[in-house]
This record gives C-alpha cells, sequence and structure tokens, in this order.
C-alpha cells in the first residue's frame, strides 16, 4: 500500500464518508466465564488514537525485581486500552448517565463484600468480580450500592420535585438493577426513574418507594401503549391493556435471577427448616 502511494501520489483520495459509514465498535455478549468479545472497524483518526495507547502504555516493562514483561503483545494491548479507560474514568468529570454517576456503579450483598468472592452487578450491565471492584475502589470514586449512609441526603422528596436526585437513582439500581417491564434486559445506564405507583401529573409522589426504573423506550411509550404500573409487595408490577392480557408475568425477574431459587415464604429452596 506504501508503495503504491509512491508511485501514484496523486491517486483517489479516500472515502471519508464512506469511512464514517463502515466505522462501528460492538461490545458482546458477556460470557460466562465473565469475559466479553469485542470486534469492529476503526477510522483512521481513532486507529492513530489508539496507536498513541499501545505505544505509551502497551510497551513491555520490567517489575521492581527486573523480571521480564510475560505478557503477549495481545495482551500488552488490551491492557495499554484498560488504562486509558481508567484514566477517562478517574478525571473526575462531572458527566451524568440518564441521572447516574458516569462512573462504576455497582450493587453486591454484604456477605459477598466481605468475603471478596463472587460478582457484582454493574449499571451497565457487566458482571464484575468482587476482587476487581474492591482493587478499583482504591483507584477512583465509585459508587457501591451498599447504601448505609442513606441519611446524608433525603430521599423522600414528596411532591416537592418531580425529578428523582443522584442518591435516589442510586437506590433504585441497587433495587432494580435494570427496566423493571417484564422480558425487558436494559441495564441502569440505560433506564430513567419512573413514578411507578403514579404518575407525577395524577399526584404520584417523588418517594423512592413508588419510584421505579424503566428504560427509554419503555418509559417514553408507556402512556401510549396503554400498559400501566403499580409498587406492590416490594416489586413493580407492569399491566398491560386488556387487549393484550394473555396472563404473562407482571414482574420482571430478568435482572434477579436469584429469585427463580426463592420460595413462596421467600426463603431459599436450600434452607433447613427449623
Amino acid at each position: 500500500d506504501h508503495l503504491y502511494a509512491l508511485i501514484d501520489p496523486d491517486g483517489a483520495e479516500p472515502n471519508e464518508e464512506l469511512q464514517q459509514r463502515k466505522r462501528y465498535l460492538r461490545k458482546g455478549k458477556q460470557q460466562r466465564d465473565g469475559m466479553t468479545p469485542i470486534h469492529g472497524l476503526l477510522d483512521p483518526e481513532t486507529a492513530a488514537l489508539i496507536d498513541i495507547a499501545f505505544a505509551t502504555h502497551g510497551r513491555p516493562s520490567t517489575d521492581a525485581n527486573g523480571l521480564t514483561d510475560t505478557r503477549t503483545k495481545g495482551q500488552r494491548h488490551h491492557d495499554a486500552l484498560k488504562t486509558m479507560l481508567h484514566d477517562s474514568v478517574e478525571s473526575g468529570n462531572r458527566e451524568t448517565i440518564n441521572g447516574l454517576p458516569a462512573t462504576i456503579v455497582a450493587t453486591t450483598t454484604l456477605g459477598e463484600l466481605e468475603s471478596a468472592a463472587g460478582y457484582a452487578a454493574t449499571a451497565g450491565g457487566t458482571r464484575l468480580p468482587i476482587r476487581d471492584l474492591i482493587r478499583m475502589a482504591g483507584q477512583a470514586r465509585h459508587y457501591l450500592a451498599v447504601f448505609d449512609d442513606h441519611h446524608r441526603e433525603v430521599l423522600y422528596l414528596g411532591r416537592a420535585k418531580r425529578c428523582a436526585t443522584t442518591a435516589q437513582r442510586l437506590a433504585l439500581f441497587a433495587r432494580d438493577i435494570g427496566c423493571t417491564r417484564p422480558g425487558c434486559t436494559k441495564a441502569a445506564f440505560d433506564c430513567q426513574a419512573h413514578h411507578g405507583d403514579k404518575p407525577w401529573a395524577a399526584g404520584g409522589n417523588t418517594n423512592i418507594d413508588e419510584l421505579a426504573l424503566a428504560c427509554t423506550l419503555d418509559h417514553a411509550t408507556l402512556e401510549d401503549t396503554g400498559w400501566t404500573t403499580r409498587r406492590r409487595n416490594g416489586h413493580t408490577e407492569w399491566t398491560p391493556p386488556p387487549k393484550l392480557d394473555t396472563g404473562q408475568t407482571r414482574i420482571n425477574h430478568y435482572h434477579h435471577p436469584q429469585r427463580y431459587l426463592e420460595t413462596e415464604d421467600g426463603g431459599s429452596d436450600d434452607d433447613e427448616p427449623e
């Protein structure tokens, strides 16, 4: 290609419109081993920028003991990209995603946190090993949803405010994980705070026990489709219009698979009788 450019320096200019149309980067579905595939095509500008990341953070290195870097080239490039993304997240930007802070937002159980085992659910939909979450917590200000300091910000606003606060959205993520519409798989970053018990216009309150997560599409089309929602027994129930009612579930269990292992009284199938 370089030789051809020397032979024909006045050849056809690169088709920028075609380049921009072909560019894409797709993050695949996380696999059972925790790994996630990616694939795509980079435009020249992005390729030049990633070259810098590989050159600055992807070179072979030696540790404090002088041991040689045993990573493959592909592994070094992977780690270089991770370093650049860490730097971006840790830069202290104040951006938000549907009201959630643009940083690692995760929730887990106290037992898993104390044992440093298992996975935390993130607002982006990734299952993050607890050991990684603990390590990342020492590098940037992330949000872990083991909420023992809610008293620092008011969660019950009543009719004083229509939009949920950041603290409320964090609490919603901890409770709902993702969209509450039955069958929807959207993660919290793709969701908005929905007045799940009664619409704001009908006198609904902006209280955490009346709010629910709903993805942008479901939230925007809720009124037009005839669906209604209500908060009952700690869950958000979605009721379809009569013409669509075929007895389907009213509660979304996709983000809470542990519910399928619970008995009617809330315990686990493995619980021993007292």
